[in-house]
Parts: structure tokens; sequence; C-alpha cells
């Protein structure tokens, strides 16, 4: 974070940043370093953005508010933060926390900030490996992540060299100890992709020296291990994540598909209905002067008529990406084919290219930031969706982990999604048939005779008419 950073009105600027970030990126959980952030200050932040925003933190014991402090921040929407338990282990540069993860299952994590020199880095993981030693009974970290102020390999730096042996044996010491792996090495033995960055007029020096550490099991169930720039302002540091999945949790799918918000406001798209709907009710009313069939119906125009309303508003939302991100990617796949090249003028080509990617980033983020100021001003004290979604508590959506079934013995479950639906299924059909004992026929045949318009009897029809009449 490079410090806590400037107040508007009583409000951290970079913690509202954070907020934002962890929002729209949809983050579960962030750690971070060079918070400068005492107790004060960490309650300040809870009153402002504890909708949202639950974290724990450490300061530097000699000054709290002036260098190292490190947090880990946990996002409200995804985390059930009501378990969670942090320990310090050194204050301002490490901090072990665990929440509940669902399906009976914990999540530990270690954040490190360790120092810059060599003597201090040594010393920082001695201290973390006896720390654990002398604690048997605390559940080691499933997760170590962080800024680790070295690389283990020289190919994480460039220009490429070895950092000091004893750091690097004490890192390797205690990853051994607590059974951790480099995510992103792992998955990419020869590439090099670099988290921090000098300015040339500096050095230019570039290392990968934010890391994030898993468990093999937790690394069988990962994915997306990406390195990207997070918008923040005045960083030199990018944004490492990972997704990692809970062993207990149901197979899911991709989840259904919805016209997204901005094609459903956009007017050539409700030109483009306008012209399919009628198209389709034209169809419809010349259907009705001929024979039904099973390919000239009512419910096949519909199902068509849906289906083109589909396939247009996707390829509506393709002409709508804005081009900001259009541009990323675009350099993305550019620096993917320079970055970590031993090749000075490559070397230099990734460097204006990332450049221009944290530019984009950061107009975008802004960009973002504004959009919301201004529906804020529309909305913010209005009686709409958008003021209550705003004042409603956070919390992340209730998942069932398991279901059991009552056909098979001794209790087993079913976790697969699908199958959960099944006996769901099965049960509200076994609840809507129970104590039904007639025969469908017959059940069929009263249904039908129930449902005749009843006629009116002679007598209440000449009531009727008398009544008329006296009228």
């Amino acid at each position: 974070m490079k410090g806590y950073g400037q107040q508007q009105d009583n409000t951290p600027l970079k913690w509202t940043h954070i907020n934002q970030i962890m929002r729209d990126k949809k983050i579960a959980i962030l750690a971070v370093q060079e918070t400068h952030m005492d107790e004060e200050r960490r309650e300040s932040i809870g009153s402002i953005f504890g909708r949202r925003l639950h974290i724990t933190a450490s300061a530097d014991k000699d000054s709290p508010s002036q260098r190292a402090g490190i947090a880990i921040v946990f996002n409200k929407s995804f985390v059930n933060t009501s378990s969670e338990k942090t320990q310090v282990i050194h204050e301002g540069r490490a901090i072990l926390s665990s929440i509940e993860w669902g399906g009976k299952k914990t999540l530990t994590i270690l954040a490190v900030y360790a120092p810059n020199t060599a003597s201090e880095n040594t010393a920082f993981w001695q201290e973390i490996r006896q720390f654990f030693a002398d604690h048997p009974r605390v559940r080691k970290p499933d997760i170590m992540l962080g800024d680790f102020n070295m690389v283990e390999d020289a190919i994480d730096r460039n220009p490429s060299h070895n950092d000091g042996g004893p750091q690097t044996q004490e890192l390797a010491g205690l990853k051994a100890d607590l059974h951790l792996r480099d995510g992103w090495r792992h998955l990419n033995p020869d590439s090099r992709a670099f988290t921090f960055s000098q300015p040339l007029s500096n050095g230019g020096a570039r290392s990968r020296i934010d890391r994030i550490y898993v468990t093999d099991q937790l690394l069988e169930r990962s994915s997306d291990w990406e390195t990207n720039h997070s918008g923040l302002a005045n960083t030199d540091h990018k944004l490492v994540s990972a997704r990692v999945t809970n062993a207990a949790a149901p197979q899911q799918g991709k989840g259904r598909w919805s016209l997204p918000e901005r094609v459903i406001v956009d007017k050539a798209f409700r030109e483009r209905v306008k012209n399919l709907t009628k198209l389709a009710w034209e169809e419809i009313c010349t259907m009705k002067n001929g024979p039904r069939t099973e390919l000239n119906n009512a419910q096949k125009i519909y199902m068509d008529y849906k289906s083109k309303l589909r396939d247009e508003a996707r390829r509506r939302d393709k002409i709508m990406t804005p081009k900001i991100l259009r541009d990323i990617e675009a350099l993305k796949k550019d620096l993917l084919a320079t970055e970590g090249s031993q090749d000075e003028s490559q070397d230099l080509t990734s460097r204006l290219i990332e450049e221009k990617i944290a530019v984009l980033e950061k107009r975008r983020h802004n960009k973002i930031r504004d959009l919301g100021k201004v529906r804020n001003r529309l909305e913010g004290e209005t009686n709409s969706r958008y003021w209550m979604q705003t004042n409603k508590d956070l919390k992340p959506r209730d998942v069932i982990f398991a279901l059991k079934d009552p056909n098979l013995p001794d209790g087993a479950t079913k976790t697969s999604s699908k199958k959960m639906a099944e006996l769901a299924m099965r049960y509200h059909n076994d609840l809507q048939s129970n104590g039904r004992e007639r025969d469908e026929i017959e059940r069929e045949l009263v249904i039908r005779r129930e449902s005749k318009p009843k006629q009116t009897s002679n007598t209440t029809a000449r009531w009727r008419k008398q009544s008329a009449q006296q009228r």
C-alpha cells in the first residue's frame, strides 16, 4: 500500500479504493502490507467500511503509524467472518487467521511482510518456524501469502541473480515444516512474471517477491493463478491472486446466463427487441388461420423468438464491451510475448507495455468510481433498489454442501448439485402424492368434470330476469 494515505472528510482514500477493488474484482480474502495502521485507524476504517469489509491487522511495535503493518481483509459478501480468529506471530509483519469455510472445513491463512535486509529476513523466517515449533497445537496454514522481499530462484529477478543462502534456506525450511509450495511456480516452471518493478531512474530492477504458497491439497483444487495491476495509485506492486475451492463444496456449474443490465438499457438493443417482437406476433397471428402442427405452433414461434433475443443480446454485449477492456486484453497478449526476456530491447518493450496497462487499469478503476458517485448522487437518497441494497447487511450465500439419500444405507449423502436437485424433486413429488389413493384415470376424469363451467339453473335465470325487469 505504501502507507495509510491521505484522508478526505475523515475517510482514508486508499481504503476507499481497496473497498472498490474487492467489490469489483470479487476478492474474498486480501492480504495487505505496509499499512501503517494502528488500532485506532483500524477501528476507524471498520466504522466506515464495516458493511462490506472485516479487517484483522497488526501494527509495528515501535512506529505503528509510520512503518510496516500488515492486515487481512475479508469480504463479507463471500466469507462468514463471525468465526474469524487471529494470532500475531510478529507484530506488524506476520499474522495467522482462521475462518470457518463451510462443510465443517477450516481455512487458515498466514500473511507475511518480510523485512528488506538479508539478516532481518533470515531471522524473520526463523522466528515463524520457532513459533510453530513452540505451538504444536496451533493449526498450520493452508495458505501463506504476502511480500517476501526475497526470491528463491534467480529466474524471479531481472537482472537474474540469487538471493543470500541463509534466507532462502530458512524459507525452504519453513515451507517444508508447513508442507507448502509456490503455486504459480509449480504451474509455470519455466516462465517469468514480475510483481514488483522499480522505475528505470532507480535502477529498473524487477522481481517476483509477492507470492502465494498453498498445501498440495489446495493446489489440486486451485485455478486462475494471475498477476495483474490492481488499479490502485501510488503502488509499485501488482495484485497476485488465485482461486481455491473447498473440497466439501458441491459440484457447481457455470450458472444461468442472464441479460447484462447495460444491454437491457441499450437503445439499439431495445429497438431490435421491438422488431423481433413484432415479427413473432405477426407469425402467431398468421398461424391462427391455418392448422396447428409440430413445426407451426405458438410455442415453437415463442421459443425461436427467445433464442433470437438471446443471440442478439450476446452480440450486442460484445460490441458494447468497453474499448479500454479490449485494449488491456490486447496489451496483455503482447506482454506475454516479451515479459521475462533477457534481451534488453525486449525487456524495454515489456516495461513500456506494463506502464500502458497500469495507466489503463487506473483509468478504468477511476471511471468505475466516478460512475458509482454519480449513481449514488442520483439514487442514494431515493426509495429505490439501489438504496435498499446499499443499506442491507452483506453475508455470503448459504450453500447446501450435502443431502442425505433416504434410499442409501447408513445415511449416505450426495454432494453433486445435480444429484441433490434430483433428491429434492423426488421428496417434493412424494409429498404431492402422499395419501393420494385414487386411480389416476379416475382423478383425471374428476378434474375435467369439475373444471367444466356449470350451467345456470332455469329458476336462477328467471329470478335474474325478474330482477332486471323490476329495476
